[in-house]
């Protein structure tokens, strides 16, 4: 957090943390307040981590530019700031608003023994009004968690457990009186933006991930065009550490014997990215769909070429995207031809009954890939508006023609479900169908309390 802001770490030794504890193994806190210290015990930064309800986080550095001292109680030194908001936190507020944090420092003496912590977090609206005005403060005195007694313990963590328990269903409730009994407008969940921690992916997602690279390497296999492919996936948060794994590079055939073969590099953003895979028939039509969309806020992935292997093209970024579009179409018909969809070869060991059987599990879920994709910035509320979203990008099949990536497209013959027809076995394809159900069914309720 700090390095991309210009700081060192080390110029901030002491840190007072204003959060909540984790109970029964579940910690939900809407925000955390990290006091910075310098050496000299003087407070010099603020870190705000904001989560969502959607497992999302976004840390503010927040320097002490806008440090004031005021009348009373408040003639100690306070924090004082104000920045953009830029995260998604509630469906009922957009993101073009403004945060304003005042805090006293806690390190300082108060006037009141119980006066250690006062916190208050202001929402502003476009026009700098006060929207929405929270506060956090002690009414009781500081309890040393190493000298209290096992009565105090049990004391302090009971309370605890209820709330922890609570919170989310009460968030839940609340935002569904909002929407239902004083209709608010709501506010789709936009994917985050760069900066912003996404979300730890589901089971599925984490399934999808090593099919997906597999159909990737296959289809390479027969591309007629000589390039190198740079798969950068997300399966962990950026702040867990690093691994190998999430680094996968392929080549087509004719790439080893090219020395000016074009690399393209494909970095996954989010999670959701795995997700929305599920509803599109062709792998072209899906990487428009997650890094093409004319909506920022619906892009998933990002596709470049290397700076060290560059696509040869005249100018202009959009002719690059194309252009790394028609590399990745082209292979993706090569190999349809040698893989006709009308002709998938079921596995020996996958008896017609079982294959019969898990044909009509993926017909029956058909209806849930409807609203897979683009759905930014549509409002209402979001059960009244799974019947017609749709991204406004158009792409072009293998055949030719023009597939709408959302609730309009066909579903006969979504790519990944034909690969795995066509190249898994009895018990790979009796998993791969169980993850695809989970995945949509977790999907469309995520859609539908408005956060995809």
């Amino acid at each position: 957090m700090l390095p991309p802001q210009g700081e060192e770490p080390a110029s901030y030794p002491m840190v007072f943390l204003v959060t909540s504890p984790r109970v029964w193994n579940h910690k939900f806190c809407p925000a955390s307040f990290w006091f910075l210290y310098s050496d000299d015990s003087h407070l010099r930064a603020m870190i705000v981590e904001v989560n969502n309800t959607f497992d999302e986080r976004r840390l503010y550095f927040l320097a002490t530019k806008d440090n004031s001292r005021g009348p009373g109680v408040d003639t100690l030194r306070r924090f004082q700031h104000t920045w953009p908001k830029d995260f998604h936190v509630s469906p009922f507020n957009s993101r073009k608003r403004k945060y304003s944090v005042s805090a006293r420092d806690p390190s300082q003496p108060s006037t009141s023994p119980n006066a250690v912590v006062q916190i208050t977090a202001t929402l502003l609206a476009s026009s700098s009004r006060p929207k929405m005005v929270t506060r956090l403060w002690t009414d009781e005195r500081p309890i040393n968690p190493f000298t209290i007694s096992a009565m105090q313990a049990v004391r302090l963590l009971l309370p605890w457990c209820l709330v922890g328990l609570l919170t989310y269903p009460r968030i839940v409730f609340q935002a569904t009186m909002l929407a239902h009994r004083r209709k608010l407008p709501i506010w789709y969940r936009p994917e985050p933006r760069m900066g912003t921690i996404p979300r730890r992916p589901t089971s599925s997602e984490r399934y999808l991930c090593p099919v997906l690279c597999a159909y990737i390497k296959q289809i390479l296999l027969f591309a007629p065009d000589a390039f190198h492919l740079h798969l950068h996936l997300y399966l962990q948060p950026p702040t867990d550490p690093p691994n190998s794994h999430n680094h996968i590079r392929f080549s087509t055939p004719t790439a080893a014997s090219t020395p000016s073969s074009p690399t393209i590099v494909l970095t996954v953003l989010t999670p959701r990215f795995y997700a929305i895979l599920l509803g599109h028939r062709t792998l072209t039509s899906f990487l428009r769909c997650a890094c093409l969309d004319p909506a920022v806020e619906n892009h998933t992935a990002q596709i470049q070429a290397h700076p060290l292997h560059p696509v040869p093209i005249k100018s202009g970024e959009w002719g690059v995207n194309e252009e790394l579009m028609r590399l990745i179409s082209h292979a993706e018909v090569s190999y349809e031809r040698s893989y006709p969809r009308n002709q998938n070869r079921p596995s020996p060991l996958l008896g017609t009954p079982l294959q019969y059987l898990l044909d009509v599990i993926l017909a029956a879920v058909r209806p849930l890939r409807g609203g897979i994709g683009g759905v930014y910035p549509y409002p209402g509320l979001p059960w009244l508006r799974l019947g017609g979203i749709y991204s406004a990008t158009l792409s072009v099949d293998s055949g030719g023609r023009n597939e709408d990536v959302g609730g309009k497209r066909e579903f006969e013959g979504v790519f990944l479900d034909d690969f795995a027809r066509s190249h898994y076995g009895a018990f790979q394809r009796v998993l791969y169908v169980a993850q695809v159900v989970r995945a949509l069914v977790w999907e469309g309720v995520v859609r539908f309390i408005g956060g995809a």
